[in-house]
């Protein structure tokens, strides 16, 4: 986590507000076995924080995991629905010698699970700032058998389907793929349409940095419809072995390019907050703004990608109680809203 995004008290304890804000709601008056069934959930879940068994779930957006595992210790007849609200760093570098106003853009390849409509961004004192957000990508998963152990190997994917709406055209410009949740490095052998621009294959050399003999790659291409903000740049690399690999419907991904608008000091250097929602139906405001910065860099601490189940559990009972807890993370922070009722 980058420690310079928390300044001062006042950021801290502006986040801790913003989280609240988001997640505020009418509790209903709690009778004596309603206090003693919250007091044991609190418990459980001070004691699985301590230990940090539920980081990696909440790393990785992975409601059923966290569901599985409070679960097996929570009281019995307890229902609950997970809502996760995450914060994590974007850093803006100025390289103009002068003071730029910038509608400033990056990529966020968000989960299928997580609601877009609940994206803010805030600036290092807890400020919500203005955000657009464009989707247009598309997204297909691949499961890559490992044969042979790979150090620094590169293997070359054959013919990957892009498939987008009849009505658009694949962009061969916009291709990134995820290795084992990590960016890859790649390079495009071939693209080609399949008669029609809407539906496309492409031949992709991707650099494998470790895999072991036996073990499968779970592989992510994501690509635009149209055009994007964002011309990937592809590296150079060597001709490599055609790679047996099985892949899943091409399907419309939640990777968003998310534009924001400030104005940063000559040379400034400053960081941002991406706030985001998985399992909820907040609808925050969005604006239309068009990227227009020049001379500025945007870099997200999180570049990470996790394959999850776009479908989760919305059901929460009438009289249900809000228990909120905070994770911090390595790259991120997750406060998980416990919506916890009891059965009959």
């Amino acid at each position: 986590m980058n420690k310079a995004f928390i300044r001062s008290i006042e950021a801290v304890l502006a986040i801790i507000l913003f989280f609240s804000f988001y997640s505020m709601r009418i509790q209903p008056q709690e009778s004596a076995s309603t206090f003693i069934q919250d007091t044991e959930i609190k418990s459980v879940i001070e004691s699985l924080q301590k230990i940090k068994a539920l980081n990696n779930y909440a790393d990785s957006y992975d409601l059923q995991g966290l569901s599985s595992i409070l679960s097996k210790h929570f009281p019995p007849l307890t229902g609950f629905k997970i809502e996760l609200n995450y914060l994590e760093t974007i850093t803006a570098k100025n390289n103009n010698s002068q003071a730029t106003q910038a509608n400033m853009s990056f990529l966020k390849f968000f989960p299928l699970n997580a609601n877009l409509k609940s994206a803010s961004m805030l600036d290092n004192e807890g400020n919500i700032i203005q955000l657009s957000m464009i989707s247009n990508y598309y997204q297909t998963d691949l499961s890559i058998p490992v044969n042979d152990e790979l150090i620094n190997a590169a293997i070359l994917l054959e013919n990957i389907s892009l498939i987008v709406e009849e009505s658009k055209a694949v962009n061969f410009s916009s291709i990134h793929l995820f290795i084992n949740n990590e960016p890859a490095i790649i390079s495009i052998e071939s693209t080609s349409y399949n008669s029609e621009p809407y539906d496309a294959n492409a031949s992709i050399n991707a650099l494998i940095p470790y895999a072991a003999q036996g073990s499968i790659i779970k592989a992510t291409v994501f690509y635009s419809s149209n055009s994007t903000g964002f011309i990937q740049e592809y590296a150079d690399l060597p001709a490599a072995t055609a790679t047996e690999y099985y892949s899943s419907s091409p399907i419309e991904s939640k990777a968003s390019e998310i534009i924001f608008s400030d104005t940063l000091e000559p040379y400034e250097e400053k960081n941002y907050a991406l706030y985001y929602e998985i399992n909820t139906q907040t609808e925050n405001p969005s604006h239309e703004l068009t990227a227009n910065y020049s001379n500025i860099e945007v870099l997200p601490e999180n570049n990470k990608y996790f394959q999850t189940d776009e479908a989760s559990s919305s059901f929460e009972a009438d009289d249900s109680r809000t228990i909120k807890s905070l994770l911090i993370l390595d790259n991120k922070y997750c406060a998980m809203n416990l919506k916890v009722w009891t059965y009959e």
